[in-house]
């Protein structure tokens, strides 16, 4: 059991330090193309709005798009049946030349969505949710990347708007990192996800449709649709949309329970891309994406099965001494600490952590985020939330239990 222990430790942490010197990697030798292009032209932009129930937000959403710095663009918000006072909300900005579309809720975003791309008029469409808010530039920034016709779709950065508690500032350093490793993906074509606020080409829609309704992950969808057109996403890293993220452990677990359910409902569903017909997006991404899935829920079963034995263990310990604690001599002495502390594993785990806190420190200045020391806990604790919640959509997923919202 100790060797088996031994190379699944390292075996974790081998994967771990190869991904991230992977990404730093891509990311370093691309660094002179980190800065979006500028673009040659400006074509029209239509700004599609999906919002349900989003009657404290959408004001401020409006706004900030109507104080974007582009030089064409339509607005257009559907209200997917809302029964707050989003509708009234929005229908405010009727005399600002906003679009404002009501219809019944069939309790898919991607209707609404869907509802909303048939009235688009722009070259490109330009999807924001409801409460999330971009920076006046952003259109500028993105549109350049779509002037290469194998590009479908771009994305931007994302990051929490305004953190207050714990959960929402770990999930700053989480989105700042994500965005660092979309870019690196970019630049060897494997972002396959379309999250948050795409740019996406009017006439790809067009040509093979809308968002999948029904589908819990419509975005991931329609970004492995993309791969399957054999198009590119581009990644806008120098723009950065804000969003509003879930503020407690049950509302961030349910989130993640989707998203992880839905990208392996659409791995499979687009199983077919694991080919070589799609380079290395079919036989080195998509393969890696579904082998950290399985590896690392299944680490986590494992790891959590000992630690339950041996908790258990020591419980019956204690009860044969009456849980005299006083009674089990504990001493720690040099030759003890130094063993430990020069164990091959502790040595490559202090490694990839050194490693992973210079990543974080590209990353961070890379979207002007200030260092946070929130960063041990989210190595230490977020990270084990997320496994759980990987293992989670894992029995979800074998079960065919769709998550509820």
């Amino acid at each position: 059991m100790a060797l088996f222990d031994d190379l699944l430790t390292y075996l974790l942490m081998a994967v771990g330090l190869y991904s991230l010197f992977f990404y730093a990697d891509i990311f370093l030798e691309n660094k002179g193309n980190i800065k979006s292009p500028k673009a040659k032209r400006y074509p029209k932009v239509s700004v599609l709005i999906p919002a349900y129930n989003e009657g404290g937000v959408i004001e401020k959403t409006i706004n900030t798009v109507l104080e974007m710095d582009y030089p064409r663009k339509e607005i257009i918000v559907v209200d997917d049946g809302s029964s707050d006072s989003t509708l009234k909300e929005a229908r405010r900005f009727e005399r600002k030349g906003v679009k404002v579309l009501t219809k019944e809720n069939r309790g898919h975003k991607a209707d609404a969505v869907n509802f909303g791309l048939k009235r688009c008029s722009g070259e490109y469409i330009f999807i924001l949710d409801a409460d999330s808010f971009p920076e006046r530039d952003s259109l500028k920034k993105m549109v350049g990347y779509l002037e290469d016709p194998e590009v479908a779709a771009v994305i931007p950065s994302m990051k929490p708007w305004r953190p207050r508690n714990v959960i929402e500032k770990l999930q700053v350093i989480e989105y700042v990192l994500t965005s660092f490793f979309r870019k690196s993906m970019s630049f060897v074509e494997g972002l396959s996800v379309t999250p948050g606020a795409p740019l996406i080409r009017k006439s790809f829609i067009d040509r093979h449709g809308g968002f999948d309704v029904g589908n819990i992950t419509e975005d991931l969808e329609f970004g492995l649709r993309i791969k399957e057109k054999e198009y590119k996403i581009a990644h806008a890293y120098d723009t950065t949309i804000y969003t509003m993220v879930p503020s407690t452990v049950k509302g961030l677990y349910r989130q993640r329970l989707r998203w992880n359910y839905g990208a392996l409902v659409n791995l499979k569903k687009y199983s077919h891309l694991f080919s070589p017909k799609y380079g290395d997006f079919g036989l080195f991404i998509l393969p890696s994406v579904l082998f950290f899935i399985g590896f690392i829920g299944l680490t986590y079963i494992y790891y959590t099965g000992r630690f339950i034995y041996e908790l258990f263990r020591q419980v019956h310990l204690a009860r044969l001494i009456s849980f005299d604690i006083f009674q089990r001599k504990i001493s720690l002495d040099l030759y003890q600490f130094l063993s430990f502390i020069s164990d091959p594993k502790m040595v490559l785990l202090a490694v990839a952590l050194v490693f992973s806190v210079v990543v974080y420190n590209a990353a961070r200045k890379g979207m002007k985020e200030r260092f946070s020391l929130a960063y041990i806990p989210y190595v230490f604790v977020y990270g084990l939330v997320l496994n759980m919640v990987t293992v989670a959509s894992l029995w979800c997923f074998i079960r065919r239990r769709k998550p509820s919202w």
